[in-house]
């Protein structure tokens, strides 16, 4: 998904962005407004990261429960981000090994 800001990373680091993409909200209110992950091209980390977001869009069900995880993990842990992702590694280290298993 091609986005304006996508266009301006381009522009700003010409030969070194090959593709930008929103995968999903990562903000958490007061802590984080923006998660960025760079990749080499060629890395494993974009077919597992793509993975887990194709799997929660193919189910609203999955979609929603991850949502209300990711509420109680902020409530639970107001302290920061990485407790923030601490609380939710697991389940979504499980729903990646799922999403990983179906593209085989």
């Amino acid at each position: 998904m091609a986005t304006a800001k996508g266009e301006k990373l381009h522009r700003a680091f010409p030969g070194v962005i090959a593709a930008v993409e929103h995968i999903g909200s990562t903000a958490i209110a007061g802590i984080r407004r923006v998660q960025l992950h760079g990749y080499r091209q060629s890395s494993p980390e974009i077919t597992r990261h793509a993975a887990f977001r194709n799997d929660l869009r193919a189910s609203p069900d999955a979609t929603a429960a991850y949502d209300a995880f990711k509420q109680r993990c902020r409530q639970r842990l107001p302290e920061g981000s990485h407790a923030y992702s601490d609380c939710q590694s697991q389940r979504i280290q499980h729903r990646e090994t799922m999403a990983m298993a179906a593209l085989e």
